[in-house]
């Protein structure tokens, strides 16, 4: 029988699936973000404390579920309204895990800080999105 192939060749292998993973989860994970790029042009005008006419069905917000995940390994699912503040996520947060002040978090959607004054539909978080709350 022949020889088996030298070791750095199956290295080699595993490098470069493990490659092509990485890639395509993060070129999957950037191009579902690219569509909201952030706060919306409705989060920007709440954050410059801009208000939307809005109809009184609208005021009273869409019940979901928002998945928080924690830095400190901790995910926490918290059922609020879509007209909810990225303020009042905080204080959800803080009455969940008492432990974790309003003032240690900071939270990010796709990659980018979220003001406290925008509200949850105006950064456009979908049903498997996740918000990541920086604890320090």
């Amino acid at each position: 029988p022949p020889p088996p192939p030298p070791l750095f060749v199956f290295f080699f292998f595993i490098c470069w699936v493990a490659g092509v993973f990485v890639l395509t989860w993060c070129f999957l994970r950037v191009t579902s973000c690219a569509a909201d790029d952030g706060p919306g042009a409705a989060g920007a005008a709440a954050a410059a404390g801009a208000t939307a006419p809005e109809s009184s069905a609208a005021a009273d917000g869409v019940d979901i579920e928002v998945k928080v995940r924690l830095s400190i390994a901790k995910d926490l699912l918290l059922a609020m309204k879509d007209t909810t503040t990225i303020g009042e996520v905080k204080r959800r947060v803080q009455q969940e895990d008492g432990a974790i002040t309003v003032g240690r978090q900071r939270v990010f959607f796709c990659g980018k800080q979220i003001p406290d004054n925008v509200a949850i539909k105006a950064v456009g978080l979908g049903k498997m999105d996740v918000l990541q709350v920086l604890v320090f």
